[in-house]
């Protein structure tokens, strides 16, 4: 039996919504994550961590931007959002992406609007700080 926890939550609610998120009505994450990685100006060779990556909105472009030289860490805490993502990594030919999933917890971020981008991380302790780096 699943543990009942907000992240298991929201894993199921994401895994459940999975089938869905290439509709058309949908479309607004792939608009939303091109723009926010042409807006990022990624050099190629360039290595990024897409946290709550989902379905490869963001993380998908951004390999493209990065080159096979580049690579791309995509996490998120939906298996079948996470699967999504590296059937169109697969079906894009990008060898240069890994998908992971991750229980996001013991952190805050903050998303800078203007520069499209994460610009702060605060942990709430030291063993989320190595969680963080074990990921890649």
């Amino acid at each position: 039996m699943t543990e009942d926890t907000p992240q298991s939550r929201a894993a199921a609610a994401y895994n459940a919504a999975a089938d869905c998120y290439d509709a058309p009505a949908l479309s607004f994450w792939d608009r939303f994550g091109r723009r926010t990685v042409e807006r990022l100006s990624l050099p190629p060779g360039a290595r990024v961590l897409d946290v709550c990556c989902g379905a490869g909105a963001s993380a998908l472009p951004a390999a493209e931007r990065v080159g096979p030289v580049g690579r791309v860490l995509g996490i998120d805490l939906a298996e079948n959002l996470l699967a999504r993502a590296r059937e169109k990594a697969r079906a894009r030919g990008l060898d240069n992406t890994t998908f992971r999933p991750v229980a996001f917890s013991g952190f805050t971020f903050i998303f800078n609007v203007e520069a499209g981008k994460v610009t702060s991380l605060t942990f709430k302790n030291p063993q989320t700080t190595m969680q963080m780096k074990r990921v890649d």
